[in-house]
């Protein structure tokens, strides 16, 4: 009923939505001080049926995302920043150090401003609730056999040994685990290598590869030996690819800007995607994310700081 006033009362031309403008006046109202180009972005991110405008159910998940972060942007400025996020972190339960948070403060930071503003809190409370939906074990990260059901829902069939052959190249403490911002990093990366597949059949050729990694951001300008390395009759799969985007991170590892399609619209993402922002996405529910959702394993009745988190977010 509350989302439905809010509607009714900006919606001026009475076409049932609500456009930038409209958008822009409820956004007011709910305290937020907001430009209209943020408005803009904001309306990009929950306009889930790529209308242009926001309805009835794009409106409720806004609003309570917009109650989260107003109740994490603790100074009343219109966006989070780096401490105000680890206080937040902390809160929900997630564990997060100065190191952590600023990676992840750096991973959500789309456009390079130096804070989190509403759009890109979105995708991240969108992460986590995808993240806590697979973490089975209820230990607040992502081990391999929970990785292997990730990646069945990618289309990707792997055995334990494979996955973590595969993991190892996301996996920035090399214990096995991946935790929020390297799991996000992980499905964004995966995307592009089936992306690149164009045949399905598992495998890149050379020029597939150096356009894969285009669009991971890498330096691919004395990547040829690497590549070489772990290329079968001139081919990579998925294991090699993981391995050639190990190498090369490491060895350029400043070269790499942070690419994710996050867990929006889980389709190809296609060349045009690494002209896009780190995360792109609506914020909101697509039908694969629904569908990841429906066929992730039921949690169990154990503590789990990711899913407390999840329901921290709108408590």
């Amino acid at each position: 009923m509350r989302d439905i006033k809010l509607l009714l009362e900006f919606d001026r031309n009475k076409d049932g939505v609500l456009d930038a403008d409209e958008l822009h006046a409820a956004l007011e109202s709910l305290g937020l001080q907001i430009t209209a180009v943020q408005t803009r972005r904001i309306l990009h991110r929950f306009d889930a049926n790529a209308s242009g405008t926001i309805d009835l159910f794009e409106l409720s998940s806004l609003v309570r995302t917009v109650q989260a972060f107003t109740r994490y942007d603790t100074d009343q400025s219109g966006a989070i920043d780096v401490d105000e996020l680890r206080s937040a972190l902390r809160k929900l339960g997630l564990r997060a150090g100065a190191l952590e948070a600023q990676g992840i403060f750096r991973r959500y930071d789309a456009d390079e401003s130096g804070t989190i503003e509403l759009h890109e809190f979105a995708v991240l409370v969108r992460d986590l609730q995808l993240y806590a939906a697979f973490d089975t074990n209820c230990d607040g990260l992502i081990d391999l056999s929970e990785l292997i059901q990730v990646m069945e829902r990618l289309g990707l069939k792997s055995s334990l040994e494979k996955t973590a052959t595969v993991v190892e190249a996301w996996d920035p403490t090399c214990d096995g685990n991946l935790d929020l911002p390297s799991f996000s990093q992980f499905v964004a990366d995966v995307r592009i290598f089936k992306d690149q597949d164009a045949n399905g059949k598992g495998q890149l050729d050379g020029s597939q590869m150096r356009a894969a990694l285009r669009e991971l951001g890498v330096d691919i300008s004395n990547a040829s030996a690497i590549i070489q390395k772990h290329e079968t009759n001139g081919l990579t799969d998925l294991v090699g690819f993981a391995a050639v985007v190990r190498e090369v991170t490491r060895r350029h590892g400043a070269m790499r800007e942070a690419t994710s399609v996050g867990f929006d619209n889980m389709e190809a993402v296609g060349p045009a995607a690494a002209h896009k922002s780190k995360l792109t996405g609506s914020g909101t529910a697509s039908d694969e994310e629904r569908a990841m959702q429906q066929h992730a394993p039921a949690p169990t009745a154990a503590s789990s700081s990711s899913q407390e988190a999840v329901r921290m977010l709108y408590a």
